[in-house]
């Protein structure tokens, strides 16, 4: 791991004999520190500042417990502390490069702040392993699989600008937000149904908005503003006429990002897909305590909700039928 002096290393793990502990202490570098036990773990924190001036820190853990027998163990952690200003400014090199909130483990979606087109450029403050911290702005962080990006030359600056106009017109089948993107910051949207709007977030921005430009003819788009919601992070508000809409996309060009909130399709075009999910001999999914499977309920459900569609005067078109769910349905006018 490399972290910057300001920062603090946490390390967190577990023991069978627990109850049997005595004492137990961390270990870095001849120096020690305690470790608390929460009732599930153990954990420890490290000032990295104590670190400044050593290559490098091992950690390892010793213990004693109620019978005087003692345990030692070098865990699989090593620290290098290196100033925040020698970090590299990173950049990714390839399309759809996951960014997560978290180092924790992703599932079904995950804690992804987005998915990002080549080219965006992101300053790290930290590395675990193969993964980097990048730093969003004074509050906000995320990481980065190393395998998805690449260093940039020692000394690039990091991107940002002054945002000055943007502009909202109706288009062949959505309404489009452009907004400048001369560099290229990190962005991330944020669907806000509840207050009827979108929130497309640009880190590394600073206001010098004069205006924005409402073309008529606007069909899901009301109105757009912005906030400043600190020195480097500035929001496009985008806020719609209804809370039911068919979509929306966000789309990087050279020099500008560009939010399509598409139109509703017309009824001849309208294509619907019903997909349950699970199945085969070994995809159940969840089990319930009658024993009950997740497919099975999936399936049932998924049928049903075909018959409703029939009987609404949809056409049924064809069944495809796929290895992990058992049903995929196509229906359309």
């Amino acid at each position: 791991m490399i972290l910057p002096p300001d920062d603090v290393l946490r390390i967190t793990f577990s023991s069978d004999l627990a109850e049997e502990m005595d004492t137990i202490l961390l270990y870095a570098n001849n120096m020690s520190f305690p470790v608390w036990y929460n009732g599930a773990r153990y954990v420890a924190e490290l000032p990295c500042r104590l670190f400044e001036d050593a290559d490098s820190a091992a950690v390892r853990v010793a213990a004693r417990d109620t019978s005087g027998n003692k345990y030692s163990r070098a865990l699989p952690v090593s620290l290098k502390v290196r100033p925040e200003h020698s970090f590299p400014l990173i950049e990714t090199k390839g399309d759809f490069t996951p960014v997560s909130y978290s180092r924790g483990l992703v599932r079904l979606g995950g804690p992804y702040l987005n998915e990002f087109p080549e080219g965006v450029r992101f300053a790290s403050n930290g590395k675990f392993g193969d993964v980097y911290r990048v730093k969003l702005n004074a509050t906000e962080q995320a990481f980065i699989d190393g395998r998805y990006v690449r260093e940039c030359p020692p000394g690039m600056p990091r991107p940002a600008y002054n945002i000055t106009s943007m502009s909202i017109a109706p288009d062949t089948n959505a309404d489009r937000v452009v907004i400048p993107w001369p560099e290229p910051v990190p962005y991330a949207v944020f669907p806000e149904p509840e207050l009827q709007r979108i929130r497309i977030r640009l880190y590394g921005v600073r206001s010098n908005s004069t205006w924005i430009s409402h073309r008529h003819g606007l069909k899901m788009i009301d109105h757009v503003s912005w906030e400043q919601k600190d020195a480097g992070t500035y929001d496009v508000l985008v806020y719609l006429k209804e809370s039911n809409i068919w979509g929306y996309d966000l789309k990087q060009t050279k020099r500008s990002l560009v939010l399509g909130v598409k139109y509703p399709p017309e009824k001849q075009e309208l294509v619907i897909a019903l997909e349950a999910g699970h199945g085969g001999e070994w995809n159940w999914g969840a089990v319930g305590l009658s024993g009950l499977k997740e497919k099975d309920i999936n399936l049932d459900v998924t049928e049903k909700l075909r018959d409703r569609l029939k009987e609404m005067g949809i056409q049924w078109w064809r069944s495809v039928p796929v290895t992990a769910a058992p049903i995929c349905v196509n229906a359309g006018y």
